[in-house]
């Protein structure tokens, strides 16, 4: 194979012992949402806001979030490159294994909420456009920081099959940690702890998903889907006496996913998911020391 490529050296990526690669990782992905999601601020208190309608800042401040976090994409993309091949791959595996959710949904939110919940199983919370909008970003921007940038970093400096599971609990321990600080904001934290193990579960099933298929669009499309049904679905917390076993259902639900998850990267499928890493980290069985 011939070496025709180089990549940029990296100091903190040439530690390879999964403390090192955890606290890299850890300071990318929180790193990466941050700065995603630090243009509202921002945008608030620039002088353009005369210009633009109360109601519509926040909307215009989360549609620029998106767009900022598809830009940082495109920038570790190219910190990278040529080493990382980010092009979309494995479409058709990334849809039949993100598929499972599909009857959640309509277990959940169809079965389960009309048998449990009553006469509200079939009301839609009137959610804002803002709030509608800020669902859907979440999809984009989470899927981006936790599993396209955690995950694919992850695999650059742990290649040992040994070390999927590891990568899988890591970035969803984290992504649980994103909402259980919502917790802490609004105290709340039943509420938020529930949601918190509700994202860690969520996170074992996209996260698998994308190690085993390498396609972040289907699973940034698939989780906004999900939050979009959540934010017009949600289970009522006062109107209803028996809706701790709607939530016991969820959860059940969202468990089952995760066991879905790490069934699609077992052991039978750690060859085939090496080589789509390999493919996606260029191979670096032939660099040598002038390499990175």
């Amino acid at each position: 194979m011939s070496k025709d490529w180089k990549c940029r050296k990296h100091r903190l990526s040439e530690k390879k012992t999964f403390f090192h690669v955890l606290i890299v990782t850890l300071l990318m992905m929180f790193g990466y949402l941050l700065s995603a999601q630090l243009i509202i601020p921002l945008l608030l208190i620039t002088p353009i806001r005369p210009f633009i309608s109360p109601m519509s800042v926040e909307l215009v401040a989360y549609i620029i979030s998106s767009i900022s976090g598809l830009a940082l994409l495109f920038f570790y993309s190219w910190w990278f490159s040529p080493e990382y091949k980010r092009k979309p791959c494995k479409t058709i595996l990334a849809l039949r294994s993100a598929a499972p959710i599909i009857i959640y949904w309509i277990v959940f939110h169809g079965l389960i909420r009309k048998v449990v919940m009553g006469k509200y199983a079939s009301m839609i919370y009137p959610v804002t456009v803002k709030a509608l909008v800020s669902v859907l970003i979440a999809g984009i921007t989470e899927e981006l920081a936790f599993r396209e940038v955690g995950i694919s970093y992850m695999k650059r400096q742990l290649r040992d099959d040994k070390m999927n599971l590891p990568i899988i609990l890591t970035t969803s321990v984290a992504f649980g940690m994103i909402h259980l600080y919502n917790a802490v904001l609004y105290r709340q934290f039943s509420v938020y702890a529930f949601q918190a193990i509700c994202a860690f579960l969520l996170g074992i099933f996209f996260g698998s998903v994308f190690l085993r298929t390498g396609n972040i669009w289907v699973c940034m499309t698939v989780h906004s889907l999900h939050d979009l049904l959540v934010a017009l679905l949600p289970v009522p917390t006062t109107m209803y006496d028996h809706t701790a076993y709607a939530y016991i259902c969820m959860i059940a639900g969202e468990a089952l996913l995760a066991v879905w998850g790490l069934f699609l990267i077992r052991k039978k499928k750690h060859p085939e998911i090496g080589k789509l890493w390999n493919e996606k980290w260029r191979d670096k069985v032939y660099d040598t020391t002038s390499f990175c």
